[in-house]
Formats: C-alpha cells, structure tokens, sequence
C-alpha cells in the first residue's frame, strides 16, 4: 500500500518521502488485518497511536482509489492482479502473504482518510 501511495504522488507531481508512503501503508495494512480480525484491537491502536504520532497523514480522497488499486495490483507482491499485503499476527509478527479482496483494501484506505482527518496533513 505504500508503494502505491507513493507512486501516486510521484504520478501527481507531488513531492512525498518514503517514510511517509510506509507509514501509512503500515497504518493501512495494520487496520486491514485488525478488520478482518487477525490483528488484535490493542496492537492496532498501539501501531496507529506511534504512526500517528510520529507521521504527518497522507492526502488522497476516496476518487482517488481505483488509481491506487491499480498501482497495487501492479505492486511486486501481487501475483495475477491479486493483493496481497503482509499477514500481522502481532506486533513483530507478521507472515508474508494475505491475500485480500479490493473491498477489504478500499475499506483500509476510507479507513485512513477518516483518521486522517484528525492527524496533521502533509
């Protein structure tokens, strides 16, 4: 999710370190696997206490999904147009592969742009 998120400001003309694409690409993924209740609700919310603490919140709007999910199927780590993002069992723990379906990733990314809202923006 990073990657993408990187890619799309960098197809935008906007300027955006690194750091800030993996971040919110944690934060996304790290609520995802909460969602789906493989993450626990207190390592999710100490994962996005420390990112949001520390990160400035990414902006992108809901209009913005579909060019995002195509970076992502296009991401090394999809295989035939599949997401697949890392498994996080626990804070430390993770297993390389989660195969997701778009819904589950559009709700990740909604999920973001509603907490960014009381992050500061970049």
């Amino acid at each position: 999710v990073g990657h993408a998120l990187e890619a799309f400001y960098i197809k935008e003309g906007k300027e955006l370190a690194h750091g800030f694409a993996v971040a919110a690409g944690m934060w996304i993924e790290s609520w995802i696997n909460n969602n789906i209740s493989i993450l626990s609700d207190d390592d999710f919310e100490e994962i996005a206490k420390l990112i949001d603490a520390h990160y400035q919140a990414i902006h992108f709007e809901s209009n913005d999904f579909d060019v995002l999910i195509n970076f992502m199927k296009n991401d090394k780590k999809s295989i035939n147009n599949e997401f697949q993002i890392s498994q996080i069992i626990s804070i430390g723990y993770a297993k390389p592969i989660l195969q997701l379906r778009e819904e589950d990733l559009k709700n990740g990314l909604t999920a973001y742009i509603k907490n960014s809202k009381t992050m500061k923006n970049l």
